[in-house]
């Protein structure tokens, strides 16, 4: 075996047992998918893997990890990475150069290679994702889906023998998965093993040898099946108006064009679009986060907003500070707190999980503990960007209905994806968005 790991335990400082007793096996140009529930240990197997935990993340490690038949306990990261290289699940952690070609050309860099290979190696990797318009822009001008393939390119400069992907198809357009499969395969068939940690892996199982599940109990969200929302019945009084909206970061890039349209009270409508056509531009703008708006925006009741990423909005030191610091500034009692806590926590599968420091949880569940947060304020409208991002298909049903049943009750949400099936079952009307423009609105709403 290429790689192999026997008897992998890990448990963080704070006595978490993310890990336990996990033995997993990689060959040479084999390329296995990685699955299991929110919050099993498969981000914490693949830090593992380089020794960043423990090397740079602290934790009580056990366990064997062999590279071509060799112990790698003594290697130090640096080392490691000439052979391992691993995609993670934030990719904004790895763009820290100012252009996407500097950030990709920067691990080649400190390999010492010449300067002709450099080039080469850089000019390849930001081809295969199909970057060459954005190689200049700075990682604040990329979409979330760019900043992913921007992060890839930046590993296949490097060229490993084993590729690590931690939810490689998150955040991006139908497109954009279909040419990143197309990447991973002719990686594969080049000679290289890979792993893919994917929650829902069904995109990728055409072209996997096998599938490793991490064990690990499903959220008590789980219900069987999605439920089709379509209980409401939304006025035609607009809870949000935009009139002739238009928006230029200061890079001179324009965001969006000239947008107008409106959403109906207790509607649910789904915002899709490819990578980079400004779907969360238009939502930071609807929140008010963005200055320098052209145009106008009329919104009635309070606004909710929940960013692509989670991690910007965690910054209490416990899941139940979290979930109470929005209460907190409105002054309600102690005990109407707690309530409220506890109900949403219920909700969102965060029962077990009160006293988990935030950044301790995985990225989907930091997720859903943004979502959490935003929805205990009970605010009129929710905009959601990404909400499904990192998230299992217990726990994604389990949220989705309770969303549903938000809407039902009468809250508008707007909610950005890429993930058209699910549009499809919860949404009620639907956005598409091209090159800064809505080019296509549709309403299921009778009038």
């Amino acid at each position: 075996m290429m790689l192999e790991c026997r008897n992998l335990s890990v448990r963080y400082p704070n006595g978490f047992l993310a890990l336990d007793n996990f033995s997993f096996s990689l060959a040479k140009e084999e390329l296995v998918i990685l699955s299991g529930p929110t919050g099993c240990g498969k981000s914490t197997l693949a830090l593992r893997l380089l020794n960043i935990i423990p090397q740079n993340i602290p934790a009580e490690v056990s366990g064997e990890i062999l590279l071509d038949g060799k112990e790698t306990s003594g290697l130090g990261i640096h080392e490691l990475s000439k052979r391992i290289q691993l995609l993670l699940q934030n990719p904004e952690a790895m763009l820290f150069s100012p252009s996407v070609e500097e950030n990709v050309q920067f691990g080649p860099e400190n390999l010492c290679l010449e300067p002709a290979e450099i080039s080469r190696r850089v000019k390849d990797a930001i081809q295969r994702v199909s970057l060459e318009e954005k190689k200049l822009n700075g990682p604040d001008e990329l979409s979330g889906g760019e900043e992913q393939r921007a992060a890839i390119a930046s590993l296949l400069a490097m060229a490993p023998d084993i590729l690590i992907l931690d939810e490689p198809l998150t955040n991006l357009d139908a497109q954009g998965k279909r040419d990143l499969i197309e990447i991973i395969t002719a990686l594969k068939n080049a000679g290289k093993s890979i792993v893919v940690i994917e929650h829902r892996p069904a995109e990728l199982l055409e072209i996997a040898d096998r599938v490793v599940c991490i064990g690990g109990s499903h959220s008590p969200l789980e219900r069987g099946a999605r439920s089709v929302a379509g209980v409401s019945n939304p006025s035609h009084t607009p809870a949000v108006r935009i009139s002739n909206l238009s928006f230029t970061y200061e890079s001179g890039f324009q965001a969006l064009r000239n947008i107008n349209f409106e959403i109906s009270r207790g509607d649910f409508v789904a915002l899709t679009g490819p990578n980079g056509s400004g779907k969360t531009t238009l939502a930071l703008c609807l929140a008010g986060l963005l200055s320098g708006v052209s145009g106008q925006i009329q919104r009635e009741g309070e606004i909710g907003y929940v960013f692509q990423r989670p991690e910007v909005q965690l910054f209490c030191g416990s899941v139940r500070e979290e979930l109470a610091f929005g209460l907190k500034n409105r002054r309600i009692s102690k005990k109407e707190i707690a309530e409220r806590v506890q109900k949403i926590a219920q909700k969102t599968g965060f029962e077990l999980l009160l006293d988990r420091h935030p950044h301790t949880l995985s990225r989907g569940q930091m997720k859903r503990l943004a979502i959490a947060s935003l929805l205990i304020l009970e605010p009129d409208v929710l905009i959601l960007d990404e909400p499904t991002v990192g998230q299992d298909e217990a726990n994604l049903a389990g949220l989705m209905n309770y969303l549903a049943e938000l809407n039902a009750g009468g809250k508008t949400i707007l909610m950005i994806t890429h993930d058209v099936e699910l549009a499809g079952d919860y949404a009620r009307s639907f956005l598409k968005m091209e090159k800064g423009e809505i080019v296509k609105y549709d309403s299921l709403i009778t009038v």
